[in-house]
């Protein structure tokens, strides 16, 4: 595989990660803003509940025991807080006991072991976020999800919870308003991981570009030294990455260069010597030669004893060349 091709697949992987972290980072902030939003009507719900109860009911109401006395009290109070989204309202007294209801039917029960009353009775806001599954919720099975809650009510001069007052509210318009939020924030996050996306495709783009330039280039400089171009010299003027790569390479070569020009020298002076041997050898081949011619003519012209003491001459001759040239092989 190319290097193009690697740095292509590792940028693309790169990308799926970005978006794999986006997608995440999308999930957790929906969630996130889910329960925000959840939290923000709660908080609200409950202070309107409490606020209201400050300005419209005493503490005497949750002690009295003729619900239809407090009736009047509690039916304006429950039109105070009343609203699209609140469909259901509950007070409790101290004892378990339903003092009023929008549901005539269920005042005057003692319902004990209700954890989110005593929970509330404690001074503790109860909220649980549920579909109305439970027996009593039988006029509230159309809707979908229910926010319930458990607010205590004190009023000032006293440290006891005076009673509980619980409320249903529907939560199709905070489902509704939680779901736009949540368009919104994808849109956000798809945005940004978007441009994300564009601007790290061109800078990948010249950053591959480049990269796989110089590398080619630097291929290309080792293939001309790799073929015996001991004398070329990588481009170090550009101040980049591979600068110091060059520079050792340049190196290398220069002392490659040097080590075979060593060789070179080492061997044109075997060279010389050898020249030089084997001219002396032919110089004494060529003297034997015509030593011998010389000996053939003076062996037809003298008398046999003359002849004799030329060639003794001839010999010695010859001992002292053969010596001379043992001396220059030796050397």
């Amino acid at each position: 595989m190319k290097i193009r091709s690697k740095l292509i697949l590792g940028f693309v992987v790169i990308l799926f990660l970005v978006v794999s972290q986006g997608i995440a980072i999308g999930v957790l902030f929906s969630a996130k803003l889910e329960e925000n939003m959840l939290d923000s009507t709660k908080t609200v719900v409950a202070t309107f509940i409490k606020t209201q109860a400050s300005q419209h009911l005493s503490e005497d109401l949750f002690k009295e025991q003729d619900y239809e006395k407090v009736k009047t009290v509690f039916s304006v109070y429950f039109k105070e807080i009343d609203t699209e989204d609140i469909i259901k309202i509950v007070v409790w007294d101290r004892d378990s006991r339903i003092i009023f209801s929008d549901d005539p039917s269920i005042v005057g029960k003692i319902i004990p072991n209700n954890g989110e009353y005593l929970e509330a009775l404690e001074g503790e806001i109860e909220a649980e976020i549920k579909p109305p599954e439970k027996p009593e919720n039988v006029n509230e099975k159309g809707y979908k999800q229910l926010l319930e809650m458990y607010v205590p009510i004190t009023f000032e001069g006293s440290s006891k919870t005076a009673g509980v007052i619980e409320t249903y509210m529907k939560l199709d318009a905070t489902n509704e308003r939680i779901k736009k939020a949540q368009t919104d924030l994808w849109g956000l996050i798809l945005v940004m991981t978007s441009l994300l996306i564009i601007c790290s495709s061109v800078l990948a783009f010249f950053f591959i570009h480049f990269l796989s330039n110089r590398i080619t280039q630097l291929k290309h400089e080792l293939d001309e030294i790799g073929k015996g171009n001991l004398g070329y010299r990588a481009d170090t003027k550009m101040d980049d990455e591979f600068r110091e790569v060059r520079e050792t390479i340049n190196s290398m070569a220069e002392k490659l260069q040097k080590s075979t020009m060593s060789i070179d020298d080492l061997n044109k002076i075997v060279a010389e010597k050898t020249l030089g041997q084997e001219n002396k050898n032919k110089e004494l081949v060529e003297t034997l030669d015509e030593l011998y011619t010389l000996r053939i003519h003076l062996q037809k012209d003298m008398e046999l004893g003359k002849v004799i003491e030329e060639n003794s001459k001839i010999k010695e001759r010859l001992d002292s060349l053969k010596k001379q040239d043992e001396k220059a092989g030796k050397n």
